[in-house]
């Protein structure tokens, strides 16, 4: 199977607005990316600017805590874009009643096209986010698992469809239009998300995070692949997706400078920040790229650590460069 790769979009962070977005969307296109990817939360506070996917600690000094919701983004993107897929990484599923959710989802698609949409999904880890909405954090692992398996129910052949579960139920419900290949993912490292997602998902995405490496990834990975085994499912119709913070220099030490404050703020240290994220000049880059393909990556999605949105664009059309070289070497492996 090939590697697809993609771009986060700034939907958050110092440089989330719709200009922005949609600007850095259609340059990941011109640039040739696979897709883009924007991500989801409900109630955003200033405390958690520095949670960005695109940016930097230092490029959120002044900025509010603006925070493009992530559906109708995907919607704006699919219609502006021609070709590229679009994800949603991860959708906070507990929050969201899924017979709306449901219905957003297959409008979605007949608005964009056909096998264009991702909705990868989460369980949620900021305790506002379920104040907010009074959703009790706590039950947040079983309500998820009512929720996807009500999607499964209303995205399904079969119509009208019933469905009980402890958080969800209803008889009789018709949902259509129906949708044509959206895939449904399920986002988290933890083998409880790998079991969701063997269990209810068409892919499973995670980035190797605060204390992980290449090494833990793979590791990941293995456990991911015996899982589906014990399931009786096959790995060739399951996606295994990496999202990674990245910063191309010139230099690997041009790019830990330049990602220094960010690395703190995200992992604790710039020595575990260095182990998790795609850092340095073209060729090492290429050459970790090549590395997370061999322990079983096929979807990349790159979070850019920039301090403006010019060193955004920058970074991708470098990228854009890289990805050509991994896919070369790839071929030549055969």
């Amino acid at each position: 199977m090939k590697t697809e790769y993609g771009v986060r979009l700034p939907n958050s962070g110092p440089f989330a607005s719709a200009e922005n977005v949609l600007r850095a969307g259609e340059r990941a296109e011109a640039l040739g990316f696979d897709s883009v990817w924007v991500h989801d939360h409900i109630s955003w506070g200033r405390d958690k600017l520095t949670h960005f996917a695109a940016g930097s600690v230092e490029a959120c000094a002044g900025k509010d805590p603006n925070f493009l919701e992530s559906m109708t983004t995907a919607v704006a993107l699919g219609s502006r874009l021609q070709r590229t897929k679009i994800g949603i990484a991860g959708m906070i599923l507990p929050l969201r009643d899924p017979r709306i959710l449901g219905k957003q989802i297959a409008t979605t698609d007949q608005l964009i096209g056909p096998n264009r949409l991702t909705v990868a999904f989460g369980v949620g880890a900021m305790a506002n986010d379920f104040a907010v909405m009074g959703v009790p954090m706590n039950r947040r692992g079983r309500i998820a698992n009512d929720h996807i398996g009500a999607l499964r129910a209303i995205l399904g052949d079969a119509q009208p469809v019933d469905y009980e579960s402890p958080s969800v139920a209803w008889s009789d419900g018709t949902f259509l239009p129906q949708p044509s290949g959206v895939a449904l993912w399920v986002v988290g490292r933890s083998e409880a998300a790998q079991r969701r997602a063997a269990t209810f998902g068409d892919g499973w995405l995670a980035s190797p995070g605060k204390g992980g490496s290449l090494e833990t990834f793979g590791a990941s990975v293995r456990r991911l692949e015996a899982i589906l085994e014990d399931q009786g499912r096959s790995r060739d119709t399951f996606t295994v997706g990496l999202e990674i913070f990245t910063s191309i220099a010139k230099s690997r030490q041009a790019a830990v400078a330049s990602s220094q404050k960010s690395l703190v703020e995200r992992f604790g240290s710039v020595e575990e920040g260095e182990a998790a994220t795609l850092l340095g000049d073209a060729e090492r880059i290429a050459e970790d790229l090549l590395a997370y393909h061999l322990v079983g990556a096929r979807q990349v999605e790159f979070k850019f650590i920039c301090h403006s949105m010019d060193e955004m664009f920058a970074m991708m059309e470098e990228m854009a460069e890289i990805v050509e070289t991994v896919k070369t070497n790839l071929a030549r492996m055969g």
